[in-house]
């Protein structure tokens, strides 16, 4: 196995060494932050490691929302992960539950998961691409 020296580099004003490292630890972990390059050394092999993600806000109806959350498909439903696959493919988007405060609690836009046109409530989640 090889060793890697692996680097990040930001500059902040501080007060101290370690407010200056809470600040840019604080930075690097904001998940809307562009802190995502690396520098990466392995012997002499010199690379610069783009790791972004990204990211869409997207609201999924009852269904697909059940399947994000729980990996299950609803017994009550004909709903089937095949559309949401579709939509968004497993090898490629990982999607999570997002944040309640963006539900919608009716909606008549359709579902941006599985594309289902049915009116109902649409919950947020956050797909995020693969890289």
């Amino acid at each position: 196995m090889t060793e890697y020296t692996v680097t990040w580099t930001i500059q902040v004003e501080a007060d101290s060494h370690t407010q200056a490292a809470e600040k840019a630890l604080e930075i690097q972990r904001d998940l809307d932050s562009i802190a995502n390059v690396f520098t990466v050394v392995a012997n002499d092999d010199v690379r610069t490691v783009d790791l972004t993600i990204e990211c869409e806000e997207i609201l999924l109806c009852l269904d697909c929302l059940l399947f994000v959350a729980n990996g299950d498909e609803s017994e009550d439903s004909d709903w089937s992960e095949d559309a949401l696959e579709a939509n968004w493919p497993s090898m490629e988007w990982d999607i999570s539950p997002g944040d309640s405060e963006k539900d919608e609690e009716f909606s008549r836009s359709a579902c941006e998961g599985c594309g289902s046109p049915l009116g109902g409530s649409r919950h947020h989640a956050i797909a995020m691409k693969r890289v």
